[in-house]
């Protein structure tokens, strides 16, 4: 649910949509580890993970953030857990932004052990520099009232050489016994299975390269810090009007993030949307503000030109947005050698879109796969 952390990149290279339900992905075979998951009160699923010294926490499952957080010094509880007994890690606090606008203050600590499905995945850094184990976010009071605080982020590419992504300081063993060799393989995929209420990891792609798939678009280039999971999207519609893309300033990405419970639209988006629409039936509703629109619809096309759409809303369920200054996807933009025209906007999707399906991410090949499900969520996939 972190949509801006200071010294973090989106991707918008190579990521894609996975085929069909009846085309299952396959790849190469590497290590993998099934990771349990469970509800969470805000809709999105939860991991139970054991730092060590004591320390249990459920995290909620973020693609849209690098860190694992969790809140310590009376901002936790017993129910979720407490970064308290942590050690202090090395470095300076830094500043972040968590959910719709939330600004403040992420101090760190460090953890010994990072234990899932009773495997330790923090195990394979070398004993000189630095220590194994990970490096866990402590965010403050603005940050837990905006979000909660408690992430298990897998956004696995930053461009912050201080603070290094939660994927980058995990390791898979070189066996399936928990107790293999240190030295293990680097986590290359992940997939968010909603109806199994599984998360898997894996040395290898999830996806074969024989099926056609989504393509992301590397936004570092405009000033973002960290790699997102995002792809373009060709079509959009709010409240039931088709916004007219090819006649906006800016392209716009959507960007897979499940830690929202619902969207986040970048403020930019809206007033060029209007100015685009107007004179069209139904432009009106562009008018109101994103927290009363009652629906939302994309399409992304694949690299086949298959289209991939998501919803939410539109049936009748559950749907809220809100809109985002920009400064918190890109806050390195003034330094950015790409022309402000050309800075996608975007729509970042949460879990009443893609919560009840099946995400996969191949996070080297830069591609995504999704299925959807029963549950909740209104993906589809049509040629």
């Amino acid at each position: 649910m972190v949509l801006g952390l200071t010294r973090r990149a989106v991707s918008l290279a190579p990521l894609l949509f996975a085929a069909p339900p009846s085309m299952p992905p396959l790849a190469p075979a590497g290590a993998t580890l099934e990771i349990p998951l469970r509800p969470c009160d805000v809709g999105a699923l939860c991991a139970i993970v054991d730092l060590g010294r004591g320390v249990r926490v459920k995290a909620v499952v973020d693609t849209g953030s690098p860190h694992l957080t969790v809140p310590a010094d009376g901002g936790c509880n017993e129910r979720d857990g407490c970064a308290d007994a942590l050690a202090p890690a090395p470095g300076a606090p830094t500043s972040a932004i968590f959910g719709v606008g939330g600004v403040g203050v992420m101090r760190w600590r460090h953890a010994d052990r990072f234990i899932v499905a009773g495997v330790d995945l923090a195990r394979a850094h070398d004993k000189s520099s630095p220590p194994p184990g990970v490096t866990v976010g402590v965010p403050d009071l603005l940050l837990r009232r905006a979000s909660g605080g408690f992430f298990l982020g897998l956004i696995a590419a930053s461009d912050d050489a201080d603070r290094r992504p939660l994927l980058s300081q995990l390791e898979l063993p070189r066996g399936d016994a928990a107790d293999a060799p240190s030295g293990g393989l680097q986590i290359a995929a992940f997939r968010i299975d909603a109806p199994r209420r599984v998360l898997t990891f894996s040395s290898a792609p999830l996806i074969s390269s024989a099926v056609d798939a989504l393509q992301l678009v590397d936004l570092r280039p405009f000033g973002a810090t960290v790699r997102h999971y995002a792809v373009r999207v060709s079509a959009l519609e709010i409240d039931g009007v088709r916004l007219p893309l090819a006649r906006m300033k800016r392209p716009v990405v959507c960007i897979f993030d499940s830690g929202l419970s619902c969207a986040v639209i970048s403020s930019g988006l809206i007033a060029d949307a209007a100015r685009a629409a107007r004179g069209m039936r139904g432009a009106r509703a562009l008018d109101r503000p994103p927290d009363e629109w009652s629906s939302l619809a994309l399409t992304m096309r694949t690299e086949q030109s298959a289209a991939v759409a998501l919803s939410a809303g539109s049936d009748g369920g559950p749907f809220f947005c809100a809109a985002v200054q920009e400064g918190g996807m890109y806050p390195e933009a003034a330094r950015s050698p790409a022309p402000g025209d050309e800075r996608p906007h975007f729509v970042a999707v949460g879990a009443t879109f893609v919560g009840g399906g099946v995400l996969t991410i191949d996070v080297f090949a830069g591609r995504a796969s999704f299925e959807p499900g029963a549950l909740h969520g209104n993906g589809a996939w049509y040629a």
